[in-house]
């Protein structure tokens, strides 16, 4: 590690880390996300402007702005610690984890924002009565982590106990391999806080860069996919005299989505644009809100929502969130 102190090292490249978070949110970068990401990699390492640390899961929350404001869903947690640690051990090898160093002026709404998603959980996800990191990446991984370690409600029958949480026991009974990250902690490559603060935005990019090359763990769901549509044309409306332009959000909204997903903007954005609830996007606020208290989640395509974008309903609004929680619950349709 340099002698250098995290300003000294970051004052050379700072300037050239806004700029690409700038270009990144107006969709002005001239390659396309794996390069950005490798840009940006780059320049944390060269710089030590981040450090690969390890750390129990135990103060480890979630970044407020992770995939577009909606953190985690619990059932995503659920699903991965049933689905992939009960299921296969624990190989260090595809762990993949990154966290922002939560700042002392950052404490109070950082935590505040992760015991809300905790309160929203259907009491599946345990409570986080401190935090020091906030993941961008892996944060599902740490979330399945700390619902072994510290008791929830269960979503899955194969690791519950007796009383209905899930059961460490079990889990490590099974996979023997679990032990270790629950006991020595996990590898997390921790960005340091004064970076942020000094590139504000910088750990978004990071984080939506990676959750989609992090294919071990969750993609973006179809649904964050539309908030971020919506929050790209709100910010075009307040910034340019009331007009979108819908080309423009587009090509913004793609950047780091998987190609299949990309594929269909068009019918995401039918639905943002006739469904996303207002000025305030309610709509999809409401719908966000129940998505996080499903205890094993359904797959909403874009096929989906494009179908309901042609319902003319108006005078009922709703008609969506209703069919849309209809879906959500079909059998046809499993996580």
């Amino acid at each position: 590690m340099s002698l250098l102190s995290v300003q000294d090292r970051l004052e050379p490249v700072a300037d050239r880390l806004r700029e690409l978070v700038r270009m990144h949110n107006d969709g002005s970068y001239p390659e396309g996300p794996e390069a950005l990401n490798a840009e940006i990699d780059e320049t944390l390492t060269k710089n030590e402007l981040w450090e690969e640390q390890t750390h129990q899961v135990d103060h480890i929350g979630v970044f407020p702005k992770n995939r577009e404001k909606s953190g985690l869903t619990a059932s995503d947690s659920q699903g991965l610690l049933h689905d992939t640690f009960f299921a296969n051990g624990w190989n260090p090898k595809k762990w993949d984890c990154v966290s922002l160093q939560v700042l002392e002026e950052w404490k109070k709404e950082f935590l505040a924002y992760n015991q809300k998603i905790v309160a929203q959980s259907n009491e599946m996800l345990p409570a986080l009565p401190n935090i020091s990191l906030a993941t961008g990446r892996g944060s599902h991984g740490i979330s399945a982590l700390r619902a072994c370690k510290f008791p929830c409600k269960a979503a899955f029958p194969a690791i519950a106990g007796p009383n209905g949480l899930v059961s460490q026991h079990k889990i490590i009974e099974k996979q023997p391999s679990m032990r270790k990250p629950l006991e020595n902690g996990v590898k997390v490559l921790v960005v340091f806080g004064e970076v942020e603060k000094a590139v504000p935005g910088l750990f978004q990019v990071i984080s939506r860069m990676g959750n989609v090359t992090n294919s071990h763990y969750r993609l973006q769901s179809t649904l964050q996919s539309c908030k971020r549509i919506w929050g790209i044309s709100s910010e075009q409306q307040a910034t340019g005299e009331g007009k979108i332009n819908w080309d423009t959000v587009a090509k913004i909204a793609i950047i780091g989505m998987a190609p299949a997903e990309a594929a269909k903007i068009d019918k995401l954005m039918a639905f943002v644009q006739n469904w996303s609830g207002g000025a305030a996007g309610q709509t999809l606020e409401e719908l966000e809100q129940y998505e996080k208290t499903l205890a094993i989640k359904r797959s909403i395509t874009a096929d989906d929502l494009a179908k309901l974008a042609e319902a003319d309903v108006s005078e009922y609004d709703r008609i969506i969130p209703a069919i849309y929680i209809y879906i959500c619950f079909s059998s046809h349709n499993p996580r």
